[in-house]
C-alpha cells in the first residue's frame, strides 16, 4: 500500500500532525498535504485536566487544511477566548447539523 493511502487511515487529527510526520521525509511531505487530512477528525469535548491539553489538541486545526470531522461541546469549549481565536485563526468552518 502506498503511504499516501497508508495516511488516508489515520484518522486521529493530532497523531497525523506529530507522530506520523516523525516516520520519514516522505510521511513529513504527505502529513501536510490535505488529502492526509481528510479523513481526519478531532474531538474537543472540555473534559481536560489542564489549559495546555486543550490548546494541544486545538493546535490541530492551525493545520488542518481539510478536517473530515470536528467534534465540539460548545457549552464547555465555546466561552473561552483562546478556543475562539484558535478556531478563527486556523479558518475552521464551523456546521451545525
Amino acid at each position: 500500500m502506498p503511504p499516501g493511502q497508508v495516511l488516508s487511515l489515520v484518522r486521529d487529527g493530532p497523531t497525523l500532525l506529530d507522530v506520523v510526520p516523525l516516520v520519514c521525509k516522505r510521511w513529513r511531505h504527505l502529513a501536510r498535504d490535505a488529502a492526509a487530512w481528510a479523513s481526519a477528525e478531532l474531538r474537543v469535548r472540555g473534559e481536560y485536566a489542564t489549559r495546555d491539553q486543550l490548546v494541544a489538541d486545538l493546535r490541530v486545526l492551525l493545520h488542518a487544511p481539510h478536517l473530515r470531522r470536528l467534534e465540539l461541546r460548545l457549552s464547555d469549549v465555546y466561552t473561552h477566548q483562546t478556543e475562539e481565536d484558535a478556531m478563527k485563526v486556523g479558518g475552521a468552518r464551523i456546521g451545525i447539523s
